[in-house]
């Protein structure tokens, strides 16, 4: 394991929470930092809906709070991108789910790209998709470069 490796593990390293590690999001507060953590290993931590309405507490206007890191669980991915399989299936017996989805996304997406906070992303293995939004962002830790991949369409 590389020194730098072994900084981010320190860093990443769970404290007290308010959250179960069940949570899709584990949304933490250590000192003066916010902490998120996608937790979804087993689907390389895809982002569901769920998933992006807690990504955004209202730490902006908290006096007390400094920056915000997000990190993925698991070995494999920082985070695949959005759930695509859970979307499509959605779409083929209709409802709202793929609308809302994105719709969501990209006002996260903004939101991610206008915070007030410095906002860290710490990425360690595969990263594709809309999850390659935060590395737009003013601090990106990664281990891994190679195997962070942006797929998008332009129209």
């Amino acid at each position: 394991m590389k020194k730098d490796n072994i900084k981010c593990q320190r860093l990443a390293a769970p404290y007290s929470t308010s959250s179960s590690i069940d949570d899709e999001v584990i949304v933490q507060r250590i000192k003066n930092s916010g902490v998120l953590t996608l937790n979804r290993p087993k689907s390389l931590n895809a982002l569901n809906l769920r998933m992006i309405r807690k990504m955004m507490p209202d730490w902006e206007n908290d006096p007390h709070m400094d920056m915000v890191i997000m990190k993925g669980t698991g070995s494999k991915a920082f985070c695949a991108g959005g759930d695509i399989l859970a979307v499509t299936e959605a779409g083929k017996v209709g409802g709202d789910l793929a609308r809302d989805f994105f719709k969501e996304e990209y006002i996260l997406n903004n939101k991610i790209g206008t915070y007030l906070l410095p906002y860290v992303a710490i990425i360690d293995g595969i990263t594709m998709g809309g999850s390659t939004d935060v590395l737009d962002n003013e601090f990106v830790l990664a281990d891994h470069m190679e195997d962070i991949n942006r797929l998008f369409a332009e129209n």
